[in-house]
């Protein structure tokens, strides 16, 4: 019995070393799996920077000069452990994705003693590149009130750089528009003629003006009359402040009451004059040609706030003040900073015409058919945008009358201060834009845009987040920064 249990106590001692040594294997493996899972995950975090960092500098740099960007981050972002050796480190432009990779192994302290000295591990990054074909539209507001506190300036430094951070990236295609505004806009004057505009260029005519003359030949007995004048009471004389697009111009001054005092004038007087026959002295008629300078007044509502129906012409008057031309949708970078470097602050604020005229330029028909077709634009899934930039309120609204060229038309000048009826329009306009698929971004600039049309310009915006309130020149130029690197916007597609 004795010897039984003796040697029973021996298999329960070799059992129980067995069951040790696989629990030690369970133990140990457990705890190896969970290093190498951490350092799975550390590294795969790792690489999701390295490739969005490579993305994000081939916006503006070169692939080499990229990947190296994107090299040193995922260098500064590796976990730093003795217990992981890699055979691969890579980032590389595959097609419109950059993917990184990093591959190695994790060595095991407790499973190593059981012959499992380490685990493999791979991870990857995918970073997808926009390559669908972009057209922005750039509705800037050029009102006077831009010409205070350096705003055209910032405004022109913001908007090329804009143009350089899309074009600078390696898309299919990117065409951008330029539509400054104030009261008018200006579509240029190339378009004289055109099917779709009612405009002329006007001959002014100066008439013939006569009148009866008669020459002094002679006089004689002549003398000078002196005569005194009383002191005079002058009452206060005041005249009005005179405003530009909301900007004084002239403050209002005012003369005090005060007392002329007591003075004496003197004149020639003769006993005798004699003059020549009376004679006729004409001024010759003058014509002069007043050219069309390309300024453009409203259609009436709705047509005012759509892009069809041409049939009811867009008018052109002969005698608005408004900014330098629109620069229809194109890539040619030059063209675009040629446009933005001449634009210039003039005129009052009325928001709803850049809207239409900056929707305008992204519709593939007259008056500007640079755009994609609405086919072209599905079977490439191109996106459209149009951004816009106000510095103020709308401080002028439309005015209808009867159009000199047509009985059947009527002419939309800006001319009136109904602000409910521009904000209305403003909004219209804005559902118009929308309704197209046509992604809005708003952008109130300065300390001097109320609250009331901060919130038009949210509403207009195609969602909340599109809405940029830049108080200073600085914040502009963050603004339209991020709206660029929005439209361009790389994403993870691992």
């Amino acid at each position: 019995m004795f010897r039984f249990f003796k040697n029973a106590a021996g298999n329960v001692a070799v059992t129980f070393a067995l069951l040790v040594f696989v629990l030690l294997g369970v133990a140990g493996g457990a705890v190896d799996y969970t290093r190498v899972i951490n350092v799975r995950s550390d590294y795969q975090e790792a690489v999701d920077t390295a490739a969005f960092a490579a993305a994000i500098a081939y916006k503006k740099k070169s692939w080499e000069a990229s990947k190296q960007v994107g090299l040193d981050y995922l260098n500064a972002q590796s976990p730093e452990t003795a217990s992981v050796r890699l055979s691969k480190v890579e980032i590389k432009l595959d097609n419109d994705s950059i993917v990184a990779t990093v591959r190695g192994e994790s060595t095991n302290s407790l499973l190593s003693a059981i012959g499992f000295g380490s685990f493999d591990f791979e991870v990857k990054s995918f970073v997808k590149m926009p390559d669908y074909p972009i057209e922005v539209a750039m509705v800037l507001d050029n009102t006077f009130s831009m010409s205070v506190d350096g705003k055209i300036g910032t405004l022109k430094t913001t908007a090329k750089e804009f143009v350089d951070t899309l074009l600078n990236h390696d898309l299919s295609d990117v065409k951008i528009s330029v539509v400054p505004f104030a009261q008018y806009v200006n579509v240029g004057s190339q378009f004289l003629g055109a099917s779709w505009l009612e405009a002329a260029n006007d001959i002014k005519i100066t008439p013939r003006q006569c009148s009866m003359k008669q020459d002094v030949i002679s006089k004689s007995g002549c003398r000078i009359e002196y005569t005194n004048h009383p002191a005079q009471d002058v009452p206060e004389q005041c005249t009005a402040a005179v405003y530009n697009d909301g900007v004084l111009i002239k403050p209002a001054t005012c003369e005090p009451a005060h007392t002329k005092p007591a003075h004496t004038t003197s004149g020639e007087v003769c006993s005798n004059i004699e003059y020549s026959a009376p004679y006729e002295s004409c001024q010759p008629e003058k014509r002069e040609t007043v050219y069309w300078n390309g300024c453009v007044a409203s259609r009436p509502n709705p047509l005012n706030t759509n892009d069809n129906d041409y049939s009811r012409k867009v008018p052109g008057p002969n005698n608005l003040v408004c900014p330098s031309p629109i620069s229809p949708l194109t890539s040619d970078r030059n063209k675009l900073k040629t446009a933005i470097n001449n634009m210039v602050a003039v005129g009052n604020t009325y928001i709803p015409q850049g809207i239409v005229w900056g929707y305008r330029t992204l519709t593939n028909k007259q008056p500007f058919d640079q755009a994609l077709s609405d086919g072209q634009r599905a079977s490439k899934k191109g996106r459209r945008y149009l951004i816009v930039m106000t510095d103020g309120m709308n401080s002028r609204s439309p005015v209808y009358t009867r159009d000199v060229f047509s009985s059947k038309n009527e002419v939309g000048l800006h001319t009136g201060s109904n602000i409910s009826l521009a904000d209305d329009l403003t909004l219209d306009t804005c559902n118009v834009v929308k309704s197209e698929n046509i992604e809005v971004y708003t952008v109130s600039f300065g300390n001097d845009v109320d609250a009331s049309t901060k919130q038009m310009l949210r509403t207009c915006a195609s969602k909340p987040e599109n809405y940029f309130d830049a108080a200073t020149n600085n914040d502009l130029v963050s603004t339209f920064q991020s709206i660029a690197d929005s439209i361009v916007t790389v994403y993870l597609s691992r």
